[in-house]
């Protein structure tokens, strides 16, 4: 069975963030799946500054299969720090797969998931038709930060993780064949 190394990504820099109640019931999520292998990048690990160099990052991103990204809605949209990060890169993204999980608000993230469909289309990476959407998230957790008996989050991520997985593989083996940048003109 081929490993996929899924970068978890969070969209958010804020104090008190409810990405992080998110983050970690999806590592525990992630945690059963043997073929999975996880990391989180934080954009508060990260000098965002747009004229610093960003080497780490960038690494980062290009060992990585896939990525899921924690995106919450602020404004209907998604966050300056999210942007700042994926901004940092550009072929290190190609022709790999990203799914989301929105947060924020009534619309749970779906706004700014779907603003961040066309900022990775225009980077050549793969976004996943369907998404875990977590509207005002701390309602869907328990105290102990498990998820709340009856949250259909659970079968939306076991959803996405086999389009993950599918795309995952399936754009792993490809840039093994002909690297990508070999088609670019």
């Amino acid at each position: 069975m081929t490993t996929l190394k899924i970068e978890i990504i969070l969209g958010s820099a804020r104090e008190n963030r409810q990405s992080d109640i998110i983050r970690d019931w999806l590592l525990r999520e992630l945690s059963e799946q043997a073929d999975i292998v996880t990391t989180v990048i934080d954009p508060k690990d990260f000098s965002l500054d747009p004229n610093m160099p960003s080497a780490d990052l960038q690494s980062r991103i290009a060992q990585a299969d896939g990525f899921i990204v924690l995106a919450p809605e602020y404004n209907h949209g998604y966050s300056g720090e999210l942007k700042l990060l994926i901004d940092k890169a550009y072929s290190q993204w190609n022709a790999k797969p990203v799914g989301f999980i929105g947060y924020g608000g009534m619309a749970g993230g779906a706004r700014s998931v779907e603003q961040l469909r066309q900022v990775f289309c225009e980077l050549h990476a793969v976004t996943m038709r369907d998404f875990v959407s977590f509207a005002n998230a701390p309602s869907h957790f328990e105290p102990d930060g498990e998820l709340a008996a009856g949250a259909i989050q659970k079968a939306q991520l076991d959803r996405l993780l086999s389009y993950l997985r599918w795309w995952g593989r399936v754009l792993q083996s490809a840039r093994k064949h002909t690297p990508y940048e070999e088609i670019l003109n």
